[in-house]
């Protein structure tokens, strides 16, 4: 049998990927890809996936890889390999698994929502082995979400949990999201939810920053919230930003209940100070339901990637379950 699983983990802003073998003990991490964000259409994705393939099957050999793992921001379809219309990305109903086998007909394709991808990386090999009843929450240019109750991953009929497009009014501010709904968790929570309460604070229009001005502000964000000099306006805004979050995740809880709320993606993951604040929000509940929400783990992502980690986990379950089918397993493991 080949030796490799590739991991495709797709968000509003880039690509990452990586090799991985079936036990998880060796890694190979390939370049990540940025883009700008919206401006990736189903032409510009397909290209991209096919040249990060082939670019996998140039370190290790088109034998060595069994099967692809893609993670990819929903609406989408696992079971028809099918991106339906992510908020954050201008790919429309692209049948990118019918693609690839074109492609590359002797490697099989899954699909899988990115958030449900980090939380089966975290299963696997993170934070989430301790626990039953958890749930993912992916703060990125978009917020995703995933959850696992008694052990198994929770898709209702299948496209997954889109908590990022749940509704809160933390400020009674009114402000649009992505998916052309208002006040969605995502609107103040993700990137350019951020970005939008660092253009109010600061007076900035959001139309003249580029995508390098969103990227050195948001370092330059977390630099100094994380340190020992106080600024009104970056304090103002970290704050916004966790009040809103926290609001998010009381929701989260009174609907689930989970032993554990796992909290990953760069602008968490990243920052001591917000993963702090929001810890001390949640921990001032004082109503009837502070019992619930003071049950409840809070913790970071321990992975660095984990989504390509799950990405490839997904692959590895899915391609070992085609060959259970087949009677093939057995024969192969024998």
């Amino acid at each position: 049998m080949s030796d490799f699983y590739l991991g495709i983990d797709l968000g509003g802003s880039g690509l990452r990927s990586g090799l991985i073998n079936t036990v998880g003990t060796k890694l190979l991490n390939l370049p990540e890809v940025s883009f700008e964000p919206g401006n990736l259409n189903n032409s510009n994705l397909m290209r991209l996936l096919v040249e990060k393939i082939k670019e996998a099957i140039s370190v290790v050999g088109a034998k060595k890889i069994t099967a692809i793992g893609i993670g990819s921001p929903g609406p989408l379809n696992p079971n028809t390999g099918i991106i339906e219309c992510p908020p954050n990305l201008k790919v429309r109903n692209l049948p990118v698994v019918e693609i690839l086998k074109k492609e590359f007909p002797t490697i099989s394709s899954f699909l899988i929502n990115d958030a449900d991808a980090a939380l089966l990386g975290e299963t696997w090999k993170g934070i989430a082995r301790e626990f039953k009843d958890i749930v993912m929450l992916t703060l990125g240019t978009g917020v995703g979400s995933s959850v696992i109750a008694g052990g198994k991953l929770q898709r209702g009929r299948g496209k997954g949990a889109e908590w990022g497009h749940t509704t809160i009014y933390a400020n009674r501010e009114f402000r649009p999201c992505s998916c052309r709904n208002f006040n969605c968790v995502e609107a103040f929570v993700g990137t350019e939810g951020l970005v939008k309460t660092y253009c109010r604070l600061f007076n900035v229009l959001r139309a003249n920053m580029s995508v390098e001005d969103v990227r050195l502000t948001l370092i330059e964000f977390a630099r100094i919230v994380n340190s020992e000099v106080k600024h009104n306006n970056f304090h103002n805004m970290a704050d916004a930003y966790c009040l809103h979050l926290a609001e998010g995740i009381r929701n989260i809880i009174c609907v689930h209940h989970p032993e554990c709320i796992i909290l990953g993606g760069g602008i968490i993951q990243n920052n001591k100070y917000l993963f702090n604040k929001v810890k001390e929000l949640l921990n001032k509940t004082n109503n009837e339901m502070v019992g619930l929400v003071k049950g409840t783990k809070i913790g970071l992502a321990r992975l660095k990637r984990p989504g390509v980690i799950g990405a490839a986990q997904h692959a590895i379950d899915r391609f070992e379950a085609w060959l259970e089918i087949r009677g093939i397993k057995n024969r192969v493991d024998s």
